[in-house]
């Protein structure tokens, strides 16, 4: 969507350009080796990595909360944790889109506080860690391997795309939204303790 509004443009050729490079395939097919590749080995490869960080998050501390909060307070200790756990590297590497400080870490927290209220109600419907996994990697797969390569850096884009950006923040507090309205809000241990 940001790419057909203008609040983000595309580059495409430059991306298929690298891929055909790195892949060796003809120009244009490339592109859709790519996807495909990020869809499949990206993701399998990113669980990797995100069990990790999971087994922490979803697998240790969630239900730990769940044992004596709400949802929603689940929702926001694990992902204001979250959050600060990736505060050092937002601050003191280049993994930050270019934007503002204030306004890289206000999106970035807005964002991983409801892709972590997404994670718990994964965790505690299915009772594993590992549909939390397969979410956690397949976002940084597509976010960091596709979506950001597909999009010219520029000032504008800083501030709509990437993991930092208006763009991903509102889809993922839209899509925890979605899912406590279709899926209703998982009751933790706490609540049905009472």
């Amino acid at each position: 969507m940001l790419w057909t509004t203008g609040l983000a443009r595309p580059q495409f050729a430059a991306f298929d350009a690298r891929a055909h490079t790195a892949l060796g395939l003809g120009a244009g097919s490339a592109t859709a080796v790519a996807v495909g590749l990020v869809a499949t080995l990206g993701v399998i490869r990113g669980c990797a990595s995100a069990l990790g960080e999971e087994i922490g998050w979803r697998g240790f501390l969630v239900p730990a909360l769940a044992e004596r909060l709400s949802f929603t307070g689940v929702t926001l200790v694990s992902g204001i944790i979250w959050t600060a756990w990736h505060i050092p590297s937002i601050l003191l590497t280049d993994y930050n889109a270019g934007a503002p400080m204030p306004f890289t870490l206000t999106c970035f927290g807005i964002g991983t506080i409801a892709m972590g209220g997404i994670s718990a109600w994964l965790t505690l419907r299915s009772n594993s860690l590992w549909p939390a996994v397969v979410l956690h990697a397949s976002h940084n797969a597509f976010v960091q391997m596709l979506f950001d390569p597909m999009t010219m850096e520029t000032r504008q884009s800083a501030y709509w795309a990437t993991e930092f950006g208006i763009g991903i923040t509102v889809t993922t507090v839209v899509a925890l939204l979605l899912l406590l309205w279709w899926g209703g809000v998982p009751p933790t241990r706490a609540q049905l303790d009472r």
